[in-house]
């Protein structure tokens, strides 16, 4: 699901740390996302947002404490979550 933020990345290493946290967490960020957003399809795009918004400036997620990056995944989700409801509000 985050290929496209995968693709972004510039190194193996990024790629495959990315890669990594995701398969070790997808069940906690889904469950992050489908608690706000209460459907499967926009639980996964606002994932993809948040891994593609890390994924465009990675020099600073990789700076961060390796034991702190979910932390910090969890926290673009929830930004990412805020952005998608305020979008929804506005278009009513």
């Amino acid at each position: 699901m985050i290929s496209a933020a995968l693709a972004v990345l510039k190194t193996d290493e990024e790629r495959n740390a990315l890669s990594e946290i995701y398969t070790k967490n997808i069940k906690s960020f889904y469950s992050i996302a489908f608690s706000k957003l209460h459907n499967a399809h926009d639980s996964e795009d606002a994932i993809q947002e948040a891994f593609l918004a890390i994924a465009r400036n990675p020099d600073n997620f990789f700076a961060i404490p390796q034991e702190k990056r979910v932390s910090y995944i969890n926290v673009m989700i929830r930004e990412t979550l805020i952005k998608c409801t305020r979008k929804a509000k506005n278009m009513v």
